[in-house]
């Protein structure tokens, strides 16, 4: 046997047992690190919703900086120890936090498409150390559904976790429907062309 295409055939077979068994949603989720969300200005005791990903841009006058600021990336809306409720928002150089009655900007949640979302991505059902662990998901475009896992700490810390469905999505049609099958007829023809010429080596040794 042609120790070449010997190893070609175990690399490739290695290769397609990755791409038919590695689940990239839970991998994704494993690797994805903690962000954190940073100190905000008043002290937070409830989480009532976290967008991670906000695809609106956010910006008025903070009067306790004193200043115009413009959030773009992650938006909290908390409740402190004392029942007040804020909607904070990070402008990438400090956190904003605004007082009032947010209720009609906070989302339905979709228990159960957030349930979905869970077991797909792997989430573990419980967080040693945090005061409160939840998931909050976008569950309004099938493929482009995305899920936030946040935790707050004892100390009012938020720190949260984003993972998208879409791009991974994508790459497990290719690496399945593409790589897979490749992989598979590689194998296939490699094996083909050890058997196909064994009875030439014959007749040229007799």
């Amino acid at each position: 046997m042609d120790k070449r295409k010997a190893f070609l055939i175990i690399v490739c077979v290695i290769l397609a047992l990755l791409v038919y068994s590695l689940d990239l949603f839970k991998l994704n989720y494993r690797m994805a690190s903690w962000q954190e969300f940073g100190n905000a200005p008043v002290n937070i005791s409830h989480l009532q919703y976290f967008v991670g990903d906000t695809p609106n841009v956010l910006g008025y006058t903070d009067h306790v900086l004193g200043k115009q600021v413009t959030c773009t990336e992650a938006v909290a809306f908390v409740q402190t120890d004392t029942g007040e409720t804020y909607r904070c928002c990070d402008t990438r150089s400090e956190i904003s936090c605004i007082g009032g009655d947010f209720s009609s900007d906070i989302p339905v949640m979709d228990e159960e498409c957030i349930t979905e979302l869970q077991s797909i991505f792997g989430v573990p059902d419980t967080l040693t150390g945090a005061r409160e662990y939840l998931s909050f998901g976008n569950c309004s475009g099938g493929r482009f559904a995305d899920l936030t896992v946040v935790q707050l700490d004892d100390n009012g810390k938020i720190q949260w976790k984003f993972v998208d469905v879409e791009p991974l999505q994508i790459i497990n049609s290719v690496l399945r429907c593409v790589v897979g099958p490749i992989l598979l007829l590689t194998i296939l023809w490699v094996i083909y062309g050890m058997f196909k010429g064994k009875p030439n080596e014959r007749v040229r040794k007799f």
